[in-house]
């Protein structure tokens, strides 16, 4: 699971050279930044979507599993008041791609139409696992 908060730019580019050594059986493995964002299956977008919140090729691109699904924090109509691009357009066109449209958010809620690429089973589970209310989205992990 990813929270990145308000990170920016300068933040995911310092978490390229983080590494952890952690215990495997009866010796350790180094497990790096990369290695956690290939296995994120939720992301918190970070930042309401904006055009500097989410690096695209040390960041999202590096998002590779089958099960990533994305929560986009943004309230379209205070953005619009406030003449902010959020969310960011070409990222929120990505993140439908990566998710094969597990994109959550709380103006849109859950949009059927744009789960692609999903086999049946795998849009019915997500539909199970998701719980839209006028206030909040509840989104079940399935371990």
């Amino acid at each position: 699971l990813l929270f990145p908060g308000d990170a920016q730019v300068g933040d995911w580019l310092s978490w390229e050279a983080l590494a952890w050594q952690v215990k495997e059986g009866s010796g350790t493995k180094t497990v790096t930044a990369r290695d956690l964002l290939a296995r994120t299956v939720l992301y918190k977008v970070g930042h309401h979507g904006s055009h500097n919140a989410t690096l695209r090729e040390k960041g999202l691109e590096l998002m590779s599993s089958d099960e990533l699904a994305a929560m986009v924090p943004v309230d379209r109509e205070m953005a619009r008041q406030k003449k902010w691009n959020m969310p960011f357009p070409p990222l929120f066109q990505r993140l439908q791609e990566k998710s094969m449209g597990r994109v959550l958010d709380r103006d849109m809620g859950l949009s059927i139409e744009n789960l692609v690429g999903l086999s049946q089973l795998e849009r019915q589970q997500f539909i199970a696992r998701t719980d839209v209310q006028e206030d909040w989205i509840d989104y079940r992990i399935e371990l």
